[in-house]
């Protein structure tokens, strides 16, 4: 390998204007991990650099390199402290924990997981040195778990909206069958994660990504159809059950205003329902829509990244499991929950006029015990 160090430093000018085309393998790590396995075109000729022209461009500058990562550990710190705080709530709430309950209390769990992926990998240079031919180990192994957790993530979070449509549009008695609707809905969660991560690895596509370890940005059709794709599928989906639901809840109340029938409680109740939903669409688009904003960005002109875009991925990309603490941890009755368990700390977190339970308004065939499930569903 000495000659392939003569060469990058008889031409250090060439070295640091060539793109990393396989994916950040610095000079040092060309020299003394990777032997012979690296040519001329793995080597940048300074630390890794995702794009051209590493001293024109300000992401090739450490201090930028270095402002995402801080932005995207800040955030994932707090993504695992409303992960956690999800998780603690679903263990301290004394009544039946339903299908929705466990939807949440496993979409926090891959949350969290991810948000420690990616305070790992901002807090290590793994995603910084290795190629394609000469992979970094750790950097392989946290791109599989953030594979694995970020895919589950976005199929348990359609799962939120598939027990809508389940509850409230089908009216479909899944409170008789849990256990078994629960089988199936770990097997649709994990199982597809596990199956993308290893099609990809055996295909070599895990390593660095750039910013953090994941899919590597020269498996792009790996990126796009076991991520891009799924989040874009169910973000149609799910906006596709909200307008279906408000459709039904307008119909309910047409058709208690023609009967004369008052249904103030019922719908109070699927307001405070839809109101969860729509924070929940929120969060999820938002955290999702700057990823595929800034990815196609990327694909439009790869040459010229913007950096704004970047400090906004990083910064909701680890996000989610706050936003789920925001939109499901954080409701009338976890607030009177935690006002009663710990009446010193949270006095203030009382609701003065606790609402009553209602039961939605009775669908077309919807029962007691099927009320009960859409009043839990979110």
């Amino acid at each position: 390998f000495a000659g392939g160090s003569r060469a990058l430093s008889a031409h250090p000018q060439q070295a640091t204007s060539r793109v990393a085309i396989l994916m950040n393998c610095s000079t040092h790590a060309c020299m003394d991990v990777c032997d012979f396995a690296c040519g001329f075109d793995d080597c940048p000729g300074g630390t890794g650099t995702l794009f051209i022209e590493a001293g024109d461009d300000y992401f090739a500058k450490e201090k930028g390199m270095n402002a995402l990562k801080a932005v995207h550990i800040t955030t994932a710190c707090l993504s695992v402290l409303g992960s956690l705080f999800v998780l603690v709530t679903y263990h301290l709430i004394p009544t039946h924990r339903g299908a929705s309950l466990r939807i949440v209390y496993w979409l926090s769990i891959s949350d969290l997981v991810t948000s420690f992926v990616y305070i790992v990998d901002g807090g290590t240079t793994a995603n910084e040195d290795g190629s394609s031919r000469c992979p970094n180990g750790l950097c392989v192994v946290l791109a599989s778990l953030l594979q694995i957790f970020n895919l589950s993530a976005i199929i348990w979070n359609t799962y939120i909206a598939l027990n809508m449509h389940l509850t409230v549009l089908l009216a479909a008695r899944i409170v008789k069958d849990e256990p078994r609707y629960m089988r199936w809905l770990h097997a649709g969660a994990w199982g597809p994660a596990l199956l993308s991560t290893l099609i990809t690895g055996a295909a070599g596509g895990l390593g660095s990504a750039g910013q953090w370890c994941w899919i590597r940005r020269d498996f792009a059709w790996a990126q796009v159809l076991f991520y891009y794709l799924p989040v874009v599928l169910s973000l149609l989906y799910s906006l596709a059950v909200y307008l279906r639901v408000r459709q039904r809840i307008v119909s309910l109340r047409r058709n208690a205003s023609m009967a004369g029938t008052p249904a103030e409680g019922g719908s109070s109740t699927l307001n405070e329902l839809m109101h969860r939903f729509v924070s929940f669409l929120a969060v999820y688009g938002a955290i999702n829509g700057f990823r595929i904003v800034r990815r196609f960005a990327d694909a439009v002109a790869p040459d010229q990244p913007t950096y704004a875009l970047w400090v906004l991925h990083s910064f909701f990309g680890p996000i989610q499991g706050l936003g789920n603490a925001l939109v499901y941890g954080w409701t009338p009755r976890v607030r009177r929950l935690y006002a009663e368990r710990f009446p010193r700390w949270c006095a203030r977190l009382a609701v003065k006029h606790a609402p009553t339970e209602h039961a939605p308004p009775r669908l077309a065939t919807t029962t007691n015990e099927e009320a009960a499930g859409v009043n839990e569903s979110l």
